[in-house]
């Protein structure tokens, strides 16, 4: 190992114990033949912290009853509620909603199950919410599946989903709480 090697190793660690940081995500670019000759390496290191979630809200449905042979109850991620099939009575959603901090002003991948069971709050019958999609507070515009934290390294993240039922589905509160994976 070169001196410069050792410098620069040597120099990661001592930023890790200082920051207190057990992991370090590091990119390097260079020249194919930077390991040759280290006297040419151009590199740039980017330390990011580490992302964390913390849930604040559950996914919510509630309603009376269904006056049609099938209905759909639409939880947006943008905090909406809609009644996309069917006559539902009283009719209200709540999209899930997560807090996620990281590295200020950077980008990141949400993943959720394809499926989330939603349970009625007192009782034993539970429907299944599909259509899952998300949506970043920071970046509105960055998709379903992506989120930016803002120039402080946060944002939330909203969860919604779609429920369908039937005339004889008990009517109340349905809560599904389930959790979100993020990542650089």
């Amino acid at each position: 190992m070169s001196r410069i090697e050792a410098q620069f190793k040597r120099g990661l660690k001592a930023a890790a114990r200082g920051l207190g940081w057990t992991g370090l995500v590091i990119l390097l670019a260079g020249t194919p033949d930077a390991r040759a000759d280290l006297s040419t390496l151009d590199s740039d290191v980017t330390v990011l912290r580490p992302l964390t979630v913390k849930q604040t809200n559950v996914l919510k449905f509630f309603f009376k009853d269904c006056t049609t042979t099938s209905c759909t109850l639409v939880a947006g991620a943008d905090g909406s509620c809609t009644v996309s099939a069917g006559k539902v009575t009283s009719p209200a959603c709540q999209p899930a909603e997560y807090t996620v901090n990281g590295t200020p002003s950077t980008f990141y991948s949400i993943a959720w199950p394809s499926t989330i069971r939603a349970d009625l709050v007192g009782g034993t019958t539970s429907l299944v919410v599909t259509n899952v999609h998300s949506e970043s507070n920071a970046c509105s515009k960055c998709g379903s599946r992506l989120g930016r934290l803002d120039s402080f390294g946060s944002d939330l993240v909203r969860v919604g989903g779609t429920i369908t039922f039937g005339p004889f589905t008990p009517g109340g509160t349905y809560e599904a709480d389930f959790m979100i994976s993020v990542n650089y």
